[in-house]
């Protein structure tokens, strides 16, 4: 093989790789592109939840509910009519 024919060789290896490596920088760069793309839905989706929960919140409020809801006692349970287990000693 002549030194030409190496060369061209040579320059089409490092064309070849040239590409390759230009292709991995835009893959690489696509995939960030799409992770801060898919970060910013996130954020702007938990934006929008707070943003709900905020005016909720103000609308309770505003409406004179309690916002520490407490549980009711409304009847005694099958235990509460028995007797003491208490020993009377006790």
């Amino acid at each position: 093989m002549s030194n030409n024919e190496k060369e061209k060789l040579n320059d089409k290896k490092s064309g070849i790789f040239k590409s390759a490596f230009k292709n991995a920088l835009f893959e690489i760069k696509l995939n960030k592109i799409q992770a801060l793309i898919s970060a910013a839905g996130f954020l702007i989706a938990a934006a929008s939840m707070i943003a709900v929960i905020i005016a909720t919140h103000s609308m309770i409020i505003s409406e004179g509910y309690r916002t520490n809801p407490c549980l009711l006692y409304t009847s005694p349970s099958p235990r509460d009519r028995q007797k003491s287990r208490m020993p009377s000693s006790a």
